[in-house]
């Protein structure tokens, strides 16, 4: 049986806590840390594509110490290699529990860990390739994934490498491998053409949430290019272009509606509803969006409550919002955006009535955010939400009292006109004007325009998100 090899790494006293020094063991770059008073060694090359872990963050999660990949943000325990993740919790009726505190979970074993062995104050690595292969092995025993020798000294976790390039990923050992595919073509001698990197601004889908059924939240930041951070405004649309097959001449573009700004330190989030048909937009982001590039074609609109601020001043902050699907995600932003950001003193006080349609409680992306919004006894606002349920017959008792629905909702029953104006009431009358933003499917927005005009409302008040959405150009 052959004796694992053994390598010397240098003097424990050379180490400071969280400092870190990458050691060539057989051709394999290995990344050793020491944290509080434990070293730790792993592959260098994450398991994911191939970061450098040597430039990472180290935090505690659970009480494992963790590497942070600079690329990706995939942490990595140290002592175990396994892959950590956050996940939400979820409620009894299936819809995820965003107040309670979201779970740490493994993903097993996915970074391979070598042994750290401490003899005379010296630091020693041996190398462990026992047991069954790791996804960090795929990477870690590629030669671009290797090209730097031993470093003489560890380096201090205030100087490690924080050099960053154009597209925001850290430079050093990787600098020329920005993602798997790339890294597979290198190691296997395919030459690549550099890219001069344009102005044109280039996203990168850092995560990806659950949010209800079918429905995901999509954190994008800025992988290359510039863009004026000012010019987003939760309801405004991106144009990003999808690496789908389009028509001769045209490029598959997909339009969004922005949700939050600088959401847990990303740029901005959209919720996307995963359709039916395999082939659309929607479908493929919900199957490969996470660490792709989408070139950023267009950003913009009119679907905003600050577009509309004078007219809102002479409607006394009046707004009938009707929306159905997915289309509540729109008036999500800007209810948001105005409920939960900053008060702006140029605002009048809003006074809003909205009527949502969806096929069961489980659909509704942020249904609970819409429920306290309606409790709430805000100053600078009045919310009143009411909600049809057209494919579930009853809610269940513990559901009812959880979301506090139990007097908002209708179930087992698609509204027509009469339901509509029967919820808008007294609401809307021609001595009372206001301003109505209407969202959804095709058919509805028709229904709802009807209504809303019907009841008074001018039809330059009318606001919807039919040309809001598009897949080709």
């Amino acid at each position: 049986m052959t004796t694992p090899a053994r390598f010397h790494v240098g003097p424990a006293a050379s180490f400071r806590n969280r400092s870190r020094q990458l050691v060539k063991c057989d051709e394999r770059n290995i990344a050793v840390f020491r944290y509080k008073d434990c070293f730790y060694a792993v592959d260098n090359a994450c398991y994911h594509h191939g970061g450098p872990l040597l430039e990472g963050d180290i935090e505690e999660i659970d009480g494992h110490p963790c590497v942070v990949c600079p690329w990706h943000q995939y942490r990595i325990t140290l002592d175990t290699g396994e892959g950590l993740y956050w996940a939400l919790q979820m409620t009894p009726s299936g819809v995820p529990d965003r107040k309670a505190p979201q779970k740490v979970c493994s993903k097993g074993k996915k970074q391979r860990t070598h042994i750290v062995t401490l003899e005379d104050g010296e630091v020693f690595v041996t190398l462990n390739t026992a047991g069954p292969r790791l996804e960090s092995d795929g990477y870690a025993e590629m030669d671009i994934a290797n090209k730097e020798g031993t470093m003489v000294l560890p380096l201090e976790d205030s100087k490690r490498r924080t050099h960053q390039s154009v597209s925001g990923f850290s430079l050093g050992i990787h600098s020329a491998c920005r993602s798997g595919q790339i890294f597979a073509k290198m190691s296997t001698g395919v030459k690549l053409r550099s890219v001069s990197l344009s102005d044109r601004p280039t996203l990168m889908c850092v995560r990806v949430e659950p949010v209800c059924d079918g429905t995901q939240e999509f954190y994008f930041q800025l992988s290359h290019g510039r863009l004026d951070v000012s010019s987003l405004v939760p309801g405004n649309f991106v144009d990003l272009e999808l690496p789908i097959a389009a028509p001769p001449g045209k490029r598959f573009v997909r339009r969004w509606t922005i949700i939050e700004l600088n959401k847990e330190g990303c740029l901005f989030t959209l919720i996307i509803k995963a359709a039916a048909q395999c082939d659309c937009g929607s479908a493929w982001m919900s199957k490969n969006a996470l660490h792709q590039r989408f070139p950023l074609l267009h950003h913009g609109g009119n679907f905003t409550l600050t577009h509309h601020m004078s007219r809102l001043r002479e409607v006394e902050g009046r707004i009938v919002m009707l929306s159905a699907g997915i289309g509540v995600t729109v008036l999500y932003a800007l209810l948001h955006y105005h409920f939960e950001g900053k008060r702006m003193p140029e605002f009048p006080k809003l006074q809003i009535i909205h009527l949502h349609v969806e096929r069961s409680v489980s659909g509704v992306a942020r249904l609970e955010d819409f429920v306290r919004w309606h409790h709430a006894k805000a100053e600078h606002f009045t919310y009143r939400f009411h909600c049809f349920f057209t494919k579930q017959q009853e809610l269940s008792a513990n559901l009812s009292e959880e979301a506090s629905l139990r007097l908002l909702a209708t179930c087992g029953q698609r509204p027509d006109e009469a339901d509509i104006r029967h919820f808008l009431g007294d609401f809307v009358e021609p001595s009372y004007p206001a301003l109505a933003m209407v969202c959804g499917p095709p058919a509805f927005i028709s229904l709802g325009k009807r209504v809303v005009l019907a009841a008074g409302v001018l039809p330059s008040d009318v606001l919807t998100d039919e040309d809001e959405s598009y897949n080709s150009l």
